[in-house]
């Protein structure tokens, strides 16, 4: 019976139509049993359950924002991170030009298709970076690590076994200088746009482009020229792909934002480097809505293009000001809310299945003693 009950469930496709069958075939006893199972456990803007199903999803309309004074002020930043900037350069670059950041391991950097990052939620996913776990920390319970793994999975930029050491040498700032031609020591964002627009031959463009993603997107800094930091990692164009870049965009962004919390700690007006688009991806990744259906694609950069990416923070986002986020449910929470709602309720057929079986079983051993009774006075000589 237990078997039969659990094919006939699977059969279901979606969390409504089970709930759908099980209320329809026990009704209001089911109700009253599954109800304690999820007291205290869920939110009611997210799940309102027992009364609503499936989960209603926040609505798109913004009502006025409401100013709440028990929150502090949405901090703003200064940053030279760009993706418009970015988008602007990829789309003037030529085929052959194309194929050689590809060669290098950087292809999918030009499969950007955002051309912003939301700044208050950047702002919001500062606030909430746990600087010595190096993880997201939610304050509903949701935490998720940072890792050179991820921002290859995001980014899709190289993660080779070589460690990349971030040093200045007199050497490759002399190269890059005699290179681009600039007027300071290292050269502006300004002056790298218009050296790579010329289209140099190939060793000086990879240099060039690679240094202009570096300083306006994977990590920037907070002043607009390159950083002489990561010079010495360009000069051997056929060692780039085995450098571990991934894991140099991750320490560069944790850096920043343990500066960020200090400068608001101290109520200094904060600055902002490092990729803060991998930050926001790596958040809008967990987030689940019905009106986003997430595909299969890696890197996921190709998939966060502008309207994904403004209709994810726009959901996610409180009716507040200054804005908050946090309002959708995560996936990791989704799928802990599903198994629970799963065990629950094969809990609750178990419950009424077993009350209606000894009740059966009570009928049917009276109905043997009385059948037994009868037989025996009929016939007393029977065995």
């Amino acid at each position: 019976m237990e078997q039969a009950f659990r094919d006939l469930f699977a059969f279901f496709p979606s969390i409504y139509y089970k709930f759908s069958f099980i209320f329809f075939l026990f009704g209001s006893t089911c109700q009253s049993l599954l109800t304690p199972f999820f007291s205290g456990h869920i939110e009611p803007h997210i799940f309102p359950f027992p009364y609503h199903f499936p989960l209603s999803s926040p609505p798109t309309s913004r009502v006025p924002l409401r100013q709440n004074s028990g929150r502090p002020d949405v901090q703003s930043y200064c940053t030279r991170h760009s993706t418009s900037l970015m988008l602007s350069v990829i789309n003037n670059l030529n085929d052959d030009e194309w194929k050689q950041i590809s060669e290098v391991g950087f292809g999918s950097l030009l499969e950007l298709r955002c051309s912003f990052t939301p700044k208050a939620l950047v702002c919001w996913l500062a606030s909430k970076f746990d600087c010595n776990s190096k993880a997201l920390v939610l304050s509903n319970g949701f935490s998720f690590k940072l890792t050179p793994h991820v921002v290859h999975k995001v980014l899709g930029i190289p993660d080779g076994e070589k460690v990349i050491v971030c040093k200045s040498t007199i050497e490759a700032s002399a190269i890059i200088k005699k290179e681009i031609n600039c007027i300071g020591d290292s050269p502006t964002i300004n002056e790298l746009v218009e050296f790579i627009s010329s289209h140099p031959p190939k060793p000086q463009f990879i240099r060039a482009f690679l240094l202009l993603c570096l300083s306006s997107f994977l990590c920037p800094t907070t002043h607009g020229h390159a950083s002489p930091r990561y010079f010495q990692p360009l000069i051997q164009i056929d060692e780039i792909k085995s450098l571990n870049w991934s894991l140099l965009v991750l320490e560069w962004l944790f850096h920043y934002l343990k500066r960020y919390q200090d400068k608001i700690s101290s109520g200094k007006s904060p600055a902002l480097g490092g990729c803060t688009f991998f930050l926001v991806v790596c958040y809008l990744e967990f987030l689940k809505a019905p009106e986003m259906q997430m595909e299969s694609l890696c890197p996921r950069l190709k998939f966060w293009i502008s309207s994904a990416v403004t209709l994810m923070s726009n959901l996610d986002m409180y009716p507040v000001f200054p804005p908050q986020f946090g309002r959708l449910p995560t996936r990791k929470q989704l799928s802990q809310i599903s198994n629970n709602l799963q065990l629950a309720i094969f809990e609750a057929i178990r419950l009424v299945l077993s009350s209606y079986t000894s009740k059966y079983i009570q009928i049917i051993e009276q109905d043997n003693q009385h059948g037994s009774s009868v037989n025996s006075d009929a016939c007393p000589y029977s065995s």
